[in-house]
């Protein structure tokens, strides 16, 4: 089994995955071994690791990673730009093989996974820092939230708050819009 990790970066040291194999010692403890490392040229805001032991990481510049461990190192299969501000959040499906994006450019996105060509673009009105997605009674959901920061929520009154949680239902989405 693996376990990932990841720093920010901090000064001169660059933002960074760590990869670790995760082994059972005879007293039936556990104890990390470091597999790899992989640079990153952003701060990631995320990470998912599959079964198959790829890596998702989004980036505060908008970016999506899909790196793949092969022979000990993290090799790069794709590098997308899906947005002009930070990706702050992201959800995967992988029975249908999506992944939907939250923005703080007012957009989440559709994705197909693993080619990362875009299925469709939702734009808001506000920031969004929250995306899911969900299946209930047959019906698939997109749901995106935010407006504001967590922050900001806890500083304002309940009449300026500006955080809303919107739903699309899969079945309205289609590549022509």
């Amino acid at each position: 089994k693996k376990v990932i990790a990841c720093s920010r970066g901090f000064g001169k040291r660059p933002p960074v995955i760590y990869v670790f194999d995760l082994n059972k010692n005879n007293d039936e403890s556990y104890n990390l071994e470091e597999v790899c490392k992989i640079e990153l040229a952003a701060k990631p805001t995320q990470l998912f690791c599959c079964e198959d032991e790829s890596i998702l990481c989004s980036c505060e510049d908008g970016s999506l990673t899909h790196y793949k461990i092969e022979n000990n190192e993290g090799v790069l299969i794709k590098l997308v730009k899906l947005h002009e501000k930070s990706l702050t959040a992201f959800d995967l499906d992988l029975q249908s093989k999506e992944i939907i994006t939250a923005s703080a450019d007012a957009k989440a996105k559709l994705i197909q996974y693993p080619s990362m060509n875009i299925i469709r673009e939702f734009p808001t009105d506000r920031n969004l820092n929250a995306c899911a997605m969900l299946t209930m009674n047959n019906t698939k959901f997109h749901i995106v939230g935010g407006g504001q920061d967590a922050r900001d929520v806890a500083l304002q009154s309940n009449a300026s708050a500006q955080f809303e949680t919107l739903v699309y239902p899969r079945d309205r989405v289609s590549n022509d819009g």
